[in-house]
């Protein structure tokens, strides 16, 4: 099934929602230019009593202001790196100074830092993309540690043997608008949290676009694509747990779409 021709937003949007919906395969298989199929995901297990990221590192993410090499490191004395058990590359992907997608390989060398060659303004995802051909488990053995080259601030972590991030934060990248289709959120068995969808439009306030309260469930979310967020926005997922420190898994999933398909379009929700 071809795109139609959009004639103002209220077509457009209905292009985007028959994407989300019964063409979702059509988006993934490249049927509609433009249009990428996208799927965060994240997990914290140190979510207490004040708001925090929902991602392996803990705490809250520091937003970068300017672009900066990367450092890599993993924490397994003797291992993550080639020639031993587990990893022996990763991949890095994120965004340039100018918020153009960029993404490189990185060679592990276990405990001992690796920088990266490219400087970069947001990392969004990290995984493994090469194990060491001698090692005899499919995973990374340590955690692996992604922080700035210049003061060591935090921006991804891979846990061990969990093989990338689960990171909830995300920047739009240039040129592109992201559409919002579903939100998830869920707790263990007598957790509760408080969980919220955060936006920070580029040179804007912050805008909270859901609040979400979980006890011991999952809760899962269809918007219809009505939260739009434009190019250079940063998202984040934040979560406080009603009592004790508690585990919590989120994700959202929508269309990523290259604004020069879309043409016009008014950015709201």
């Amino acid at each position: 099934m071809a795109p139609r021709g959009h004639s103002g937003t209220k077509a457009l949007l209905q292009d985007i929602i028959d994407a989300l919906s019964v063409n979702s395969l059509n988006v993934a298989l490249g049927r509609y230019p433009g249009f990428t199929v996208f799927h965060k995901f994240a997990r914290s297990n140190a979510i207490a009593g004040t708001f925090d990221d929902i991602w392996d590192v803990g705490g809250t993410h520091d937003i970068l202001t300017s672009a900066d090499q990367m450092t890599v490191v993993g924490n397994a004395v003797g291992q993550d790196v080639e020639g031993s058990e587990g990893a022996s590359e990763v991949t890095i992907y994120g965004l340039d100074e100018n918020y153009d997608l960029q993404e490189e390989v990185i060679a592990l060398n276990s405990t001992n830092p690796v920088d990266s060659v490219n400087e970069y303004i947001h990392i969004y995802r990290m995984k493994v993309t090469k194990l060491s051909t001698t090692s005899t488990i499919n995973y990374n053995a340590g955690d692996i540690d992604l922080t700035t080259k210049t003061g060591a601030v935090a921006q991804a972590k891979i846990l061990a043997q969990r093989g990338q991030t689960l990171m909830s934060q995300y920047i739009v990248p240039r040129g592109h608008t992201l559409f919002i289709n579903d939100i998830y959120a869920n707790v263990g068995k007598l957790d509760d949290a408080d969980i919220t969808f955060v936006v920070y439009p580029f040179g804007e306030s912050m805008q909270v676009k859901r609040y979400i309260k979980v006890y011991q469930n999952h809760i899962s979310m269809n918007t219809g694509a009505s939260i739009i967020v434009p190019e250079k926005s940063y998202i984040r997922m934040q979560a406080m747990a009603g009592t004790g420190t508690i585990d919590v898994a989120s994700a959202y999933v929508g269309i990523l779409a290259d604004n020069t398909y879309l043409g016009t379009y008014s950015a709201s929700g």
